[in-house]
Parts: structure tokens; C-alpha cells; sequence
């Protein structure tokens, strides 16, 4: 565990005042040796004594002081080496981390627009359709999508497609350099869907490693990874991308997003009355079949004489 900053400071304070006293020591030291007893030689004549010598020579430091001197010095010189590699990690750390989450935005950003931008007409449900494909081939989950949408989305400014509905197709894929990156597919939304995979896609971000999309199921009330209903869209759909850890130790960098899908009630409407519909002409058929056999199996009232009353008769 790396020292704190504040127990720094305060082993530096303490270097500094061992230092200080050490320094009015030495000088008191010094002060002490280099005192002279009075003589009546004149303060102009002076020679260099033995003392004198041996004063000189005491004012120097000893091979135990120097000792103690570098080995604090190196104390003091590893903390301040170890707070400035922990400090310059945490600020590489940051800087991978805002990168990775710049990334991740982005892709988040284009996904949702895309998705709110949905369309969908119930004359043509198959062409309209949403489509998930639940896959996890390698460390992350790598979720294809599909649908068709209104929005310039993923697309660059030169794209036939930026002014009208297309079909987009979402998934991870290989890249170039055999990593895992997000790869857009475009194509007219009424044109034939068996070969989409082999139109070349574009790759968006490769700092973006997965793709997971859940649908939420309205009767069982539950986030569910599998939509088969083809030939509609869902109300909520929930993205999440996944991005590398910062340390091996680490769990991946994920970023979530519950997306609402505009045109979904609109098509729950509309398989409503097409329900309610079917359902009442199934009504009006039932009806007219048994007022039918109702006409067939009816019987003329039978009168029968000699009795005290006239019995009236239905057979059935």
C-alpha cells in the first residue's frame, strides 16, 4: 500500500527539522573548537599552531554522519519516487478510463438516436420488423440487432441513405487487426434480406468490445435476452457495451441505457385492432352459423286431438 500524502509531508517536516538541528549542532561544535585562549602575541601576528590544525580537522564530517545522512536520504528519496509513480499511475488510470468512456458515449449516443428514430408500418410487418440474434462467442457478449430507422445515425454525410428509411444492422466483428470493434451494415429497408452479410460494413469503435441487448417482455414483466416476435417492435430495449478493464484484475468498463421505442405503442394499437377485429369476425360468423342451423332444426307445432287441451308439440 502506497504512504499518503499527508504522511509524506509530515516525514518530510521531520527530515527538515532533523536537518536544522544537526546544522546548529555542528555549529555549536565548531563555535567551541575554534575558541582560542588569550595570548599576548598581537592580533596582527599570527601563526598556525597545532591547534589551529586540529580545529580544522574537527570541523569535518565523520564517515558515520555521512552514512546516516545518505541513508536517510534515500528513505526520504524512495517515498517521494513512490508517491510520484502511484500519483502518475492514477493519472494514466484517469486518462484510459475518459478515453474508454469517450468511446463508449459515442457509440451509445449514435445507438439510441437510431433506435428512438425507429419506423414501422403494419401493412408490411415483415420489412419493419426488429431482430435480435443472442450470441457470446468470445470474452463478451456480441449481440447482433437489426431495424429500420429514419435517422442519419452511424452514417457519413456522403450516404444515400441519410435522408430516408433504411435497415440497419448492428453487431461486433472482427476488424483489419483481428480485434473486436462495432460494424454498421446499411440497406433499403424493402429490398431482400437473405445475403445482408455479405455487404461490406463500416467499423465505428474498436475500444468497444461487446454488445448486449435485453428486451423487456410486458406480460411477464421480466428483461428478456431473445425476441422472436419478428414482425413487431418492442417498448424497451436495454444496450449495454462492453470495453476492456483498466487492469488485467479488473471488471470490463460497461455502459447501460434503457431505450423507449416511440413507435411501439403504435404498434401495439394496431395489433390490438387487428386482434379485435379478427376476433369479431370470427364472432359474426359463429353467429351467423348457428342462426343458420337454428332455421334448419326448427319443427311446426303439432295439434293433437281428443284431449280435454290442445297440446302444443316442438320436436326437437
Amino acid at each position: 500500500m502506497l504512504p499518503s500524502r499527508r504522511s509524506i509531508l509530515d516525514f518530510g517536516v521531520l527530515i527538515f527539522d532533523w536537518t536544522r538541528t544537526r546544522k546548529t549542532f555542528l555549529s555549536s561544535i565548531r563555535t567551541i573548537r575554534n575558541q582560542k585562549p588569550k595570548t599576548q602575541n598581537s592580533p596582527t601576528h599570527r601563526t598556525r599552531t597545532p591547534q589551529a590544525s586540529e580545529s580544522s580537522s574537527g570541523s569535518a564530517f565523520t564517515l558515520i554522519e555521512i552514512l546516516i545522512a545518505l541513508t536517510i536520504m534515500s528513505l526520504a528519496m524512495s517515498v517521494v519516487i513512490a508517491a510520484f509513480v502511484a500519483t502518475l499511475r492514477g493519472w494514466h488510470r484517469g486518462t484510459d478510463l475518459i478515453d474508454k468512456l469517450h468511446h463508449g458515449d459515442f457509440v451509445m449516443e449514435q445507438l439510441v438516436s437510431a433506435t428512438r428514430s425507429a419506423a414501422f408500418f403494419h401493412n408490411r410487418p415483415d420489412k419493419f420488423g426488429f431482430w435480435l440474434d443472442d450470441q457470446e462467442d468470445g470474452e463478451y457478449p456480441t449481440d447482433e440487432i437489426s431495424f429500420v430507422t429514419s435517422g442519419k445515425s452511424f452514417l457519413p454525410r456522403e450516404s444515400i441513405f441519410a435522408n430516408g428509411m433504411h435497415r440497419i444492422f448492428i453487431g461486433i466483428e472482427d476488424n483489419e487487426d483481428n480485434e473486436p470493434a462495432v460494424a454498421i451494415r446499411v440497406m433499403p429497408h424493402l429490398a431482400n434480406l437473405e445475403n445482408w452479410e455479405d455487404r461490406d460494413g463500416m467499423f465505428v469503435s474498436s475500444t468497444v468490445k461487446g454488445l448486449q441487448c435485453r428486451v423487456y417482455n410486458m406480460q411477464d414483466e421480466e428483461w428478456q435476452e431473445e425476441w422472436e416476435d419478428t414482425n413487431a417492435v418492442p417498448s424497451l430495449v436495454e444496450y449495454t457495451l462492453f470495453m476492456d478493464p483498466l487492469e488485467d484484475d479488473d471488471k470490463p468498463v460497461t455502459i447501460s441505457r434503457v431505450v423507449e421505442i416511440p413507435v411501439s405503442p403504435v404498434v401495439g394499437r394496431a395489433v390490438q385492432f387487428q386482434q379485435e377485429d379478427a376476433e369479431s369476425d370470427e364472432a359474426a360468423q359463429e353467429a351467423a352459423r348457428n342462426e343458420g342451423l337454428g332455421e334448419a332444426g326448427a319443427a311446426e307445432p303439432t295439434v293433437v286431438e281428443g284431449a280435454e287441451t290442445e297440446a302444443t308439440i316442438q320436436r326437437p
